[in-house]
C-alpha cells in the first residue's frame, strides 16, 4: 500500500490458522509470486478478539461472491469521482483473494458508513469464496506499520449479482419473492402451492434430492430447479421427463427466466403431450408441447405479494401423513397454521412427524389436524375415485377390472402389500410406466392407511 505522502506500506492480515500448513498450500497452488507481492502474513489471534461479523449465507447453494468491509483510509488510488474502483492483478485487494481461487473480478465500493468500504470479490468457483470466508470470518485485519490499527473481520458469502446489489445499496438482500400455484384439483402427494423466497430450490420426487417434494411417478428425483437471485426467478429443466414452460419444453441444463402468470408444467413420460421436438426460436426452449399437456402438472408463477393479498380457501380438506402441508414462520398466528387451507411445498429442512391426529412442526408448536368427516372416508376408499385421480387420469382404463376385483381402496392394499407383481398380473398392468405409478400410489396409500390406525 501506498500512503497519502508516497511512503510505501505493508498490509498483514490476521487470522487464526497454521502458518505453515497455508505457507504449504500456497507452494503447492503455484502462487507464491501473490504473496511475495502482496506481502501477506498469518498470525495466530485468540478467541476472544473475534468479533460478531456478518451471517453467512446457506452453504448449501452455489455462491462465488465474496464481501468484505474494510476500512477506506486503508484505500489508496481511488479515481476522483467514481463511485467504483476496480482491482487487477498486482494489487493487493486482487492478489489477496486469489490466494484461495480463481478471481475474476475484484471490486470496491462505497459502503453506507463513508468511513468504510466494501471489497467485492467474484470467484470463478465456489470453493474459492467458501475457504475465503471460512478463513477471514471472526478475525482482525490490521496495518503492520501501526498494529494499534486493526479493524474486524465483517464479511458476507453469497451469489455475487446479490451482493453486488447490496454494496451499492440499489435493494437487500432477501429480494422478491414469488409462488408456483397448482392448476387443477388437489391430489394427495402434490403440493397447491411452491413458496420460492429462498435462492435456490430444487424440486423433485424424493426428498434426499428436493426441497419440494412432489410424489409422482413421472418426476425425478431431482426433476427441476428454482433459482432466486436478486429478485429474478429462473427454471432450469435437470430431469429425464421433461419441464415444460408455456408449452414449450426445456432443453435440459439450460437456465430460463420466468415472468409472472408464466405457466409452468411436468408432463408424463410417454404422453402424447410430450414430443422431444428440436430446439425452437426461444432460447432453451424446444418444440411446443401437445394441448393435452394442460392436463398434466401445471403451475402458474404469481409474485409473492399478490398470493398474500388473494383470500385462501375456507373448505377444510382431508389431511394424510403423506400430504405436504402449509408451513409457516413460527411468528404467525396460530389460527394461521391450524387453517392448513392449500398444501405448501414442504422445505426439506423442517421436519414434519405425524402422531395421533397432530401435525409437530419443528418440534416448536402443535398444530391439530383437521378431522375427516364420514363420507370424506368413504370417498377415499371408492375404488373409481381413487383410480382416476391418479397419475393425471391417465390409468382410467383399468377402473373397469378394479372395480371388478375390489370393493375399496384398502382391500387392494392388504391383500397386495409386498406383492406388487401379483397386482400388476391380476389388473393386466403390462405398461411400465403404469406400473410405476400405481407402485407410487399404492405406496402413498400404505402411509395414509398407516395414519387412520393411530388416530
Amino acid at each position: 500500500m501506498v500512503d497519502p505522502i508516497g511512503r510505501r506500506k505493508l498490509l498483514r492480515l490476521a487470522m487464526a490458522g497454521d502458518g505453515q500448513l497455508c505457507v504449504k498450500g500456497l507452494r503447492e497452488d503455484n502462487r507464491a509470486s501473490a504473496v511475495a507481492a502482496s506481502r501477506l502474513h498469518f498470525t495466530r489471534l485468540g478467541p476472544q478478539m473475534a468479533p460478531d461479523g456478518y451471517a453467512v449465507a446457506d452453504p448449501n447453494e452455489v455462491e462465488t461472491g465474496f464481501l468484505l468491509d474494510l476500512p477506506l483510509k486503508w484505500i489508496s488510488g481511488w479515481p476522483e469521482g467514481q463511485k467504483q474502483y476496480p482491482q487487477k492483478s498486482g494489487s493487493v485487494w486482487f492478489d489477496f483473494p486469489a490466494l484461495w481461487g480463481e478471481v475474476l473480478e475484484s471490486l470496491i465500493v462505497h459502503a453506507r458508513d463513508p468511513a468504510v468500504v466494501h471489497l467485492l470479490v467474484n470467484f470463478a468457483s465456489a470453493e474459492g469464496a467458501k475457504t475465503m470466508f471460512e478463513l477471514l470470518h471472526g478475525r482482525y485485519v490490521y496495518n503492520p506499520a501501526a498494529e494499534d490499527d486493526t479493524y474486524p473481520v465483517r464479511c458476507l458469502l453469497g451469489h455475487y449479482q446479490d451482493l453486488r446489489l447490496y454494496a451499492e445499496g440499489q435493494k437487500a438482500l432477501e429480494g422478491r419473492g414469488f409462488v408456483l400455484r397448482r392448476r387443477g384439483a388437489p391430489e394427495t402427494g402434490v403440493p397447491q402451492v411452491i413458496e420460492v423466497n429462498q435462492r435456490r430450490l430444487t424440486l423433485g420426487r424424493e426428498e434426499e434430492f428436493a426441497n419440494v417434494v412432489i410424489q409422482k411417478p413421472h418426476i425425478s428425483k431431482a426433476h427441476a430447479v428454482l433459482e432466486l437471485v436478486a429478485g429474478t426467478l429462473s427454471i432450469q429443466d435437470t430431469s429425464v421427463n421433461g419441464t415444460w414452460v408455456n408449452e414449450h419444453r426445456l432443453a435440459n441444463g439450460i437456465r430460463v427466466e420466468l415472468h409472472p402468470f408464466d405457466k409452468v408444467s411436468f408432463l408424463p413420460a410417454g404422453h402424447p403431450g410430450a414430443p422431444r421436438g428440436t430446439p425452437g426460436t426461444l432460447h432453451g426452449l424446444k418444440k411446443a408441447a401437445h394441448p393435452a399437456y394442460k392436463e398434466a402438472l401445471v403451475y402458474e408463477v404469481r409474485p409473492a405479494e399478490e398470493a398474500r393479498e388473494a383470500p385462501r380457501s375456507r373448505t377444510p380438506e382431508r389431511r394424510r401423513n403423506s400430504d405436504a402441508i402449509d408451513v409457516r414462520p413460527h411468528t404467525a398466528p396460530l389460527s394461521a397454521l391450524a387453517s392448513l387451507a392449500e398444501p405448501v411445498g414442504l422445505a426439506k429442512k423442517r421436519k414434519v412427524v405425524a402422531l395421533r391426529g397432530v401435525v409437530q412442526i419443528d418440534d416448536d408448536e402443535d398444530v391439530a389436524r383437521v378431522s375427516p368427516e364420514k363420507d370424506e372416508l368413504l370417498e377415499a376408499e371408492d375404488v373409481d375415485r381413487w383410480a382416476r385421480q391418479l397419475d393425471g387420469g391417465s390409468l382410467v382404463e383399468y377402473i373397469p377390472k378394479l372395480t371388478s376385483l375390489f370393493d375399496s381402496v384398502s382391500q387392494i392394499k392388504k391383500r397386495y402389500s409386498g406383492k406388487l407383481n401379483d397386482f400388476y398380473e391380476d389388473v393386466q398392468v403390462q405398461d411400465e410406466n403404469h406400473r410405476l405409478a400405481f407402485a407410487s400410489a399404492l405406496r402413498v396409500r400404505g402411509a395414509s392407511v398407516l395414519g387412520d390406525m393411530m388416530t
